[in-house]
């Protein structure tokens, strides 16, 4: 068995952190690309590609975020002033990991494509039913956004309040502050940012005008992107790409 001070250990930590790294990169990058490809692909939002060839991409990389959260350890130690340590958040930001996943939004049929064959074409009311997990229209859809609000806010306090407890320390114990901790607070803040872009679509009445811009699409992308650097930080992915170490001079 391992011990916390095994090199192996630190090495399949870094591991972890740049695998849900990476699949946050990929992630809205595909979709992107995908949506480009041919008129009527590009969706309003992230979760809409769920209507689309790329729903499965959608899902599967959410689980995938999910799972590696939820195996995620991290430290024992928590901050003095603060209830959640590694160990919980990522239990927490893993579960919404897959809610976001099984429970999707709801589809706009202007926008929403379906496979026919191997086509795409507008589903013309004949979307895939998103209540399969919880066999009730009205619930799916709020569960979805919880889900995502819960999994962004998770990230946030990885970004703001437990990344930062590594790294440098001054001589009062304190964190030093360097690149890697303002990546780390930058990262924070646009996550933050992007929950309260979300609430913004809720509340004003441009909505037709913020979906004609894709607008959540990008809100989403801004934070998914942001915690897809902090965990690549985290995880040293320029010196030990996949947790191999790279030698030095």
């Amino acid at each position: 068995m391992l011990q916390d001070n095994d090199p192996r250990l630190d090495l399949h930590f870094l591991a972890v952190r740049q695998g849900i790294g990476f699949l946050g990169l990929i992630l809205p990058v595909t979709l992107y690309v995908y949506g480009l490809t041919g008129a009527g692909r590009m969706q309003p939002s992230i979760s809409e590609f769920y209507y689309t060839a790329m729903g499965d991409v959608f899902v599967g990389c959410m689980v995938a975020i999910g799972i590696f959260l939820l195996s995620y350890r991290g430290y024992r130690a928590k901050p003095d002033r603060f209830p959640l340590g590694d160990r919980a958040t990522s239990i927490i930001a893993g579960l919404a990991a897959l809610g976001v996943a099984l429970f999707p939004a709801g589809a706009d049929p202007a926008f929403a494509h379906c496979m026919t064959g191997e086509t795409t074409a507008p589903c013309a009311g004949a979307l895939p039913d998103p209540t399969l997990v919880t066999g009730l229209h009205f619930i799916t859809g709020p569960l979805h956004f919880a889900c995502a609000g819960v999994f962004f806010a998770a990230l946030a306090y990885f970004c703001l309040v437990l990344f930062p407890m590594g790294g440098k320390r001054r001589p009062d114990g304190r964190a030093a502050m360097s690149l890697e901790h303002l990546t780390y607070y930058a990262c924070g803040v646009v996550l933050i940012a992007a929950i309260l872009g979300a609430l913004a679509y809720l509340v004003l009445p441009l909505k037709d005008q913020m979906r004609a811009l894709n607008y959540i699409f990008w809100v989403e992308t801004a934070g998914v992107l942001a915690f897809s650097l902090a965990w690549l930080t985290k995880g040293d992915a320029l010196k030990k790409p996949l947790g191999f170490r790279i030698a030095g001079p």
